[in-house]
């Protein structure tokens, strides 16, 4: 689980030090990159991140995609839903071309091509599961028979979707496990400890310290996305954040 703030020996709480394991490229270096391409893990990496965080939805033949959206338009052409295509479809589109024409040979990733290059990098990964919750039975399945053989302190496991989270932690019981929120639900802490979660992975502008210490005080790890600025990333690792994530890696690692 990546360490508490350090602050600096000058005793300045405005200069605590950022460390590369407080800090994750939110779907790789997306600023600089086409994001959850491979391209962008390379930057990440190359930028120092030890901590990426990617995002999986759930296909038609059971398999599961590194992308962001339930639907084609945005970083893909197209306008099919995610969850009608098969792998053999899926991993040809095009999810670099919207970044820029020279991006325009990256290829939509299957977990399983992630998890190979995880291997060969030492990466750690935070991986967000998009479903409907429908979907959410057998999302769970399918993230379990992927990560079952995995290092279990080589990633963490998020959701907004509370029905995947309680699937998946009685498929993965020593898996570490956040519940994705935008701003801190009344239930949140409570809800975090009665089902064996480890953490919280909040929205940062709606964020207050005495939140962070509420999270901090029920054993809860607290990151915060997406975070753009050094002197944002500062403030909340002061106030106990454990974990910024941030579309420039390289920005926040320099910093």
């Amino acid at each position: 689980m990546p360490g508490r703030v350090r602050f600096s020996i000058a005793g300045a709480r405005t200069q605590a030090r950022m460390n590369s394991d407080q800090i994750c490229a939110h779907r790789g270096a997306s600023a600089e990159f086409p994001e959850n391409s491979r391209i962008a893990f390379d930057g990440a990496i190359s930028a120092g991140a030890r901590w990426i965080e990617t995002d999986l939805v759930l296909l038609a033949d059971g398999e599961l995609l590194v992308f962001h959206d339930q639907q084609l338009g945005r970083t893909a052409p197209g306008t099919a839903r995610l969850r009608t295509l098969n792998s053999t479809e899926a991993r040809h589109l095009d999810v670099g071309s919207w970044k820029g024409s020279g991006f325009s040979d990256q290829r939509a990733m299957l977990m399983s091509d992630l998890l190979r290059w995880q291997q060969t990098t030492g990466a750690r990964l935070i991986w967000e599961m998009k479903c409907a919750e429908e979907d959410a039975r057998v999302a769970a399945e399918a993230v379990a028979g992927q990560l079952s053989f995995c290092e279990i302190k080589a990633f963490v496991l998020s959701s907004f979707s509370r029905s995947f989270l309680e699937h998946s932690r009685r498929l993965l019981p020593e898996a570490e496990m956040a519940l994705i929120v935008e701003a801190l639900p009344e239930d949140g802490l409570a809800y975090c400890v009665e089902q064996g979660l480890q953490g919280l992975h909040l929205d940062y502008q709606p964020l207050n310290q005495n939140q962070v210490s509420s999270i901090k005080a029920a054993g809860l790890c607290a990151r915060c996305y997406t975070v753009n600025s050094a002197a944002t990333a500062r403030r909340l690792l002061e106030w106990g954040v454990d974990m910024v994530m941030t579309d420039q890696p390289d920005l926040l690692i320099t910093a």
